[in-house]
């Protein structure tokens, strides 16, 4: 027994005493959890203040192809994407075998294009939901060409259609003006990650809340293994 408390008294010391042990954790908080959450801190993390303030949240690409009346419609033709300005395009082409809806997504997603395709459908039909692997600004899809038609419906073409448009977060981080491709910002305050949630609230008297995020010292911590 006294051989296992002091292993556990040797372990509770080292934790106290190396570089990256319990002494160094930290702990974060936000002053508003509906703009901003905290998602860590870590051991690199500076104890202190900071001043956040979320002008937009980041936006993936998306897109659609025009609806069909019936998911079963047969469908040919071929579709040219990429994602980005520097993605490497790929061409998905129908073949007769597999040559509707189901058959183009399933493609798409097979094709290493960077891009999620689905089928939604409703009452009044389907269509084909085009959705970016990558997040902001530089993950907008890019269609070159786009040749898809119903068969089954006097060829009717399926033109493409803009859903939403990228576009990266913007927010202002102890008052310098910093951009993310991803709403799930790290580092930008070093060691510090957290997830932009929404905008920040306007002010009445002009421009929008400020949101507080604190680091500090994991205390409660190092009390409890002190007290162990």
């Amino acid at each position: 027994s006294i051989g296992t408390l002091l292993s556990n008294l040797s372990n509770d010391m080292s934790s106290l005493t190396e570089a990256t042990g319990v002494l160094s954790q930290k702990t974060g908080s936000s002053s508003d959890t509906n703009v901003l959450e905290l998602t860590s801190a870590s051991n690199s993390a500076v104890a202190g203040t900071h001043t956040v303030t979320v002008t937009n949240l980041a936006q993936t690409s998306s897109g659609y192809l025009n609806k069909v009346t019936n998911a079963s419609d047969k469908l040919s033709g071929s579709i040219t994407l990429q994602v980005g300005a520097s993605g490497t395009p790929q061409t998905i082409t129908l073949t007769s075998s597999d040559n509707t809806l189901a058959g183009l997504a399933s493609a798409i997603n097979s094709s290493g294009v960077g891009i999620t395709a689905s089928v939604l459908t409703d009452s009044t039909g389907s269509q084909l939901s085009l959705v970016s692997g990558t997040s902001g600004a530089g993950g907008g899809i890019v269609y070159s060409s786009n040749s898809i038609t119903d068969v089954t419906n006097s060829n009717t073409a399926l033109g493409y259609n803009v859903g939403v448009l990228p576009k990266d977060a913007n927010i202002v981080v102890d008052g310098v003006s910093l951009a993310s491709g991803s709403n799930t910002v790290a580092n930008l305050i070093p060691g510090v990650t957290f997830q932009l949630l929404a905008p920040s609230a306007p002010l009445n008297g002009g421009g929008l809340e400020q949101i507080q995020v604190v680091i500090g010292n994991d205390n409660a911590g190092v009390e409890s293994t002190m007290n162990q």
